[in-house]
């Protein structure tokens, strides 16, 4: 008895309820189709039951041939029965006449005490947030705002109580503990406005309430006016659909549901590139794959989508097929080339018209092949540094290549990197290997880097028959005629001097 007497104080004190006011507007993404809540006339809203039937409340007035709307569509009230609670059962027809048959309803829900401490969302056409209302220079709630009950909002909440056949949520502030993300509390025009929660087990929307009332008219309040810091906050009440969920369904009837026909299975496509087994399989197949390995060659590996590969390393393996994807069947020699390089000699003159490009060193290339082939190899030769500091020619035998000295005042002097790169016949089997040498300045007998008089002098004392015993004629012989004579003194000289000589005959 303390209970009723409790709730008629609490309802005698409350404002009809209409709309959902928020902190910040943002509303929860996880929330009702928007057709299961519809707007009642020009007073309030109304939830969705059935694909004919809503439930208003019946405060809000209306009656037959009020026009309801849902998702922008205009029905007529055909038919209106009243529960002895504050709840209305309305039958709608389109404007031809013809039964609603609405796409989208609510299941109704049996539970009361049971939904204590429930998260909700909660659904009304109406008046929201309007300014941030302030005492002391502390928010304390927020006017209404509105002028018609066109706007559809959604908020969220958790049942703090129930009384009886009356659900109880309270506004709190953003940053309480309770506080939900998009916390609303029903404002003008919510009234017959629904209060839902998920149904995991049949994974549809249930109706829990219906807005009937507010604490507060015209404002909503989660803290004290008079005294900002003291937490006092507005509720918001709703009848709890369970005591009428029989009721409904008597006039109502049950809806069959429709079975849903089975959605064809999702499908992937396997490209195999360079083997076997590709196609387009049902997302989940398990399927077999196997790498087509050329002749002479072994199977490396599997690359590209391969996170759905069981062993990237096996040419047959199994793929689950998750999703599209493309894999690769990478293949190599089954054999291995090992390079080795060999010069003449360490240093080479640069070349002058005097020298007629004789200048010059012989690298020699060997090829050890694990495997049978012995040839023919593909090589190519690189030099590294600045400029052309060598020319490079090959020879019939591409394991003979002639390294020429650069071109006198052209290239720059100094030491060069040779980089050898030998492919086998398939192309599929290589290595490489390097090996340098140093570029003279033509002339710079002493190789101190420059020309000068000592070297004018290194190559008076061999005229002059005082080269003593060892010495490397190659280092005097500038022209490359084989012998060391004026000519050589001639070229070294002009070199000197920043000129070019050109000889007369071979």
């Amino acid at each position: 008895m303390r209970v009723t007497i409790t709730l008629v104080i609490i309802l005698a004190m409350a404002s009809s309820a209409q709309a959902v006011v928020l902190h910040d507007n943002m509303m929860p993404e996880d929330r009702p189709p928007d057709g299961l809540v519809g707007r009642w006339g020009g007073s309030g809203s109304c939830v969705v039951v059935h694909p004919d039937w809503v439930i208003a409340s019946i405060h809000q007035g209306g009656g037959v041939g009020t026009t309801v709307q849902i998702d922008g569509v205009s029905y007529k009230v055909a038919e209106v029965q009243d529960s002895s609670y504050d709840l209305r059962l309305a039958r709608l027809v389109g404007l031809d006449g013809k039964p609603a048959n609405l796409a989208d309803y609510a299941d109704l829900s049996w539970e009361t005490t049971s939904l204590v401490s429930r998260d909700i969302v909660m659904g009304g056409f109406g008046k929201g947030r309007g300014s941030e209302l302030t005492a002391f220079g502390i928010p304390y709630g927020y006017s209404w705002s509105g002028s018609s009950n066109s706007i559809q909002r959604w908020g969220s909440n958790i049942i703090d109580a129930v009384y009886s056949s009356i659900l109880v949520v309270d506004f709190d502030a953003l940053g309480d503990a309770d506080a939900t993300m998009c916390e609303g509390a029903n404002a003008a025009w919510d009234s017959g406005g629904g209060w839902f929660v998920w149904n995991e087990t049949t994974g549809r929307w249930e109706v829990v309430g219906l807005s009937v009332s507010t604490e507060r008219s015209g404002e909503s309040r989660f803290r004290s006016k008079t005294n900002p810091l003291v937490e006092t906050k507005d509720r918001s009440f709703a009848l709890a659909i369970a005591v009428c969920a029989d009721w409904i369904v008597a006039i109502t009837g049950t809806v069959e549901p429709v079975a849903e026909p089975e959605p064809e299975p999702a499908t992937a496509v396997l490209v195999v590139v360079g083997g076997t087994g590709g196609g387009q399989y049902t997302v989940g197949s398990m399927v077999s794959i196997v790498a087509d390995v050329p002749v002479g060659c072994k199977f490396i590996q599997w690359t590209g989508d391969v996170a759905m590969v069981d062993d990237v390393w096996n040419s047959r393996t199994t793929v689950v097929v998750d999703d599209n994807a493309t894999i690769t069947a990478v293949c190599g020699p089954d054999h291995s080339l090992n390079v080795t390089a060999t010069l003449d000699t360490t240093w080479v003159y640069q070349n002058s018209p005097a020298t007629r490009g004789r200048h010059g060193a012989v690298l020699t290339l060997a090829v050890e092949d694990s495997g049978e082939s012995s040839g023919p190899y593909q090589v190519t030769v690189t030099q590294s540094g600045e400029g052309d500091q060598v020319a490079l020619a090959p020879t019939d035998d591409p394991l003979v290549w002639l390294v020429l000295g650069g071109t006198a005042r052209q290239a720059l002097p100094g030491e060069v990197t040779l980089t050898v790169s030998v492919t086998d016949a398939t192309g599929e089997c290589c290595a490489e290997t390097s090996c340098s040498l140093n570029v003279r300045l033509l002339g710079d007998v002493n190789a101190d880097g420059i020309v000068d008089g000592q070297d004018v002098s290194a190559i008076v004392h061999v005229l002059n028959g005082r080269a003593g015993a060892g010495y490397d004629r190659r280092v005097f012989d500038l022209d490359v005629n084989g012998g060391v004579e004026p000519t050589d003194m001639s070229i070294l000289i002009y070199s000197m001097n920043g000129a070019t000589v050109s000889v007369r005959g071979g």
